[in-house]
């Protein structure tokens, strides 16, 4: 018994325990049918023997079950993910990234979320740029789906029914001569969308101002929000690819650390 309480003190003690008690949770989760020791161990990358004893205090604690040889996430675990989905809050979650978004782009950040049934987008959130110059994103402050880089987002990632029959809802009006307005380019556009999984705008809803804007996938891997940032045109498209890779950084590490893409 003495070995055991030591061997399960390695597995569970330590800087990284935490992390690999979270990520076994996260490797169970994908996998209703379960894993097996031997391929638990495989995918976590530490030895059967340290695992096997690591995992008895969850067994214990009902955190996991074991039947057939396999094992599967208890009881414990999912009461503990309904209460951390109880507590979670888009603005208090998403926050602390926008701000930090702000801080590397220096220009304004915003949150917008999806009306379908209006076929409209809003902002929910935002931190405005430091910059004497800038655009002022207004918490409320709405648009069109059709352009802009916000609106794009949420309508790229809607599904394929509500796309096609939001874009057959046209004639769309131009709100800048480089609005893009044509059904058949817009599908193009929001195809381009999902595969890279940013969209940029530069002029289109205001003349002289530019957007980018990344989607935020919620933790049940749904289309939760779009991340945006905007400015003044020449100085985003000055920086574009640089900010282009800030925005999907941190849309991704404000969607859990993984940004779902269409193939």
């Amino acid at each position: 018994m003495a070995i055991a309480s030591k061997e399960i003190d390695q597995g569970l003690a330590g800087p990284r325990a935490m992390s690999r008690v979270l990520r076994l949770f996260s490797v169970l989760a994908d996998e209703k049918a379960g894993f097996s020791l031997a391929a638990l161990a495989a995918e976590l990358q530490v030895p059967k023997s340290t695992l096997r004893n690591s995992l008895l205090p969850l067994l214990a604690d009902g955190y996991l079950i074991a039947s057939e040889a396999r094992y599967r996430l208890g009881p414990r675990a999912y009461r503990l993910a309904a209460q951390m989905m109880a507590g979670w809050s888009l603005q208090l979650n998403v926050r602390p990234f926008m701000q930090e978004l702000s801080r590397q782009t220096g220009e304004s950040v915003g949150v917008a979320q999806i009306d379908c049934e209006g076929g409209r987008f809003v902002f929910v959130d935002a931190v405005e740029s430091q910059h004497g110059v800038r655009f002022v994103i207004q918490v409320g402050g709405n648009g069109v789906l059709y352009a802009g880089a916000s609106g794009r987002v949420l309508l790229a990632f809607q599904p394929e029914e509500y796309r096609e029959q939001y874009l057959r809802s046209g004639p769309f009006a131009p709100i800048t001569n480089r609005t893009t307005i044509d059904p058949d380019r817009l599908r193009s556009v929001l195809e381009k969308i999902r595969k890279t999984g940013v969209a940029v705008a530069l002029g289109e809803t205001v003349k002289d101002g530019a957007a980018l804007s990344a989607p935020i996938f919620g933790p049940r891997g749904d289309l939760i929000a779009a991340l945006t940032v905007a400015g003044p045109i020449a100085r985003l498209e000055a920086h574009v690819e640089t900010i282009k890779q800030q925005l999907l950084a941190t849309a991704r590490a404000a969607s859990g650390g993984s940004l779902p893409l269409v193939p």
